[in-house]
């Protein structure tokens, strides 16, 4: 069975955007993964493109993380795979030879923010939304590097209340040099 394309790479200008369009919160699957590691590899090989901006299609969301109903109806071993992928999504992105700006237009949470702050730079567009890792509420440890990525990137303090609560935050203010 074909999966749906929910993540696509348009150039222009010598930028290359990819972009996550999986309604309603573009939560990540396999697929989208998938999707998002090949886009990845193509935009760095391709010379004219020399920057890399992630961004959503959708209004509301940057990104929500994984999809809870994929994920509890996956067996432990999809899961495993699942989690590899999103490991491999931020290290693609943190290692890439293009500069990378997640552009954060809604909620970014979880997995989602994890995402952005695997980029080399976040730009978050005014507006009344919410970044966070909410799996901490749930028990569970950011899986893709987001604990060690947050406290590089916002003050300790708030960082580590951040981690031990998975309370969401306006993080745009606590982010250094504007996040």
């Amino acid at each position: 069975m074909k999966q749906a394309r929910v993540i696509t790479l348009e150039r222009k200008n010598r930028v290359g955007y990819i972009v996550i369009n999986r309604p309603k919160a573009n939560c990540y699957e396999i697929n989208f993964h998938k999707q998002l590691i090949a886009c990845l590899e193509e935009a760095n090989a391709d010379d004219e493109i020399k920057v890399i901006v992630v961004k959503s299609a959708l209004e509301k969301f940057f990104c929500a993380g994984a999809d809870i109903k994929v994920f509890e109806a996956n067996t432990v071993a999809e899961n495993k795979v699942m989690v590899k992928h999103a490991q491999m999504v931020a290290d693609k992105l943190s290692n890439s030879p293009k500069v990378t700006i997640a552009a954060i237009n809604g909620h970014a949470l979880g997995g989602g923010l994890e995402l952005a702050m695997a980029c080399d730079f976040r730009l978050a567009s005014e507006g009344k939304y919410f970044m966070g890792l909410p799996e901490i509420k749930l028990g569970l440890m950011p899986g893709n590097g987001g604990s060690q990525r947050l406290i590089r990137l916002i003050d300790k303090s708030k960082a580590l209340e951040l981690l031990m609560t998975g309370d969401h935050m306006d993080l745009r203010r606590h982010m250094k040099l504007d996040w």
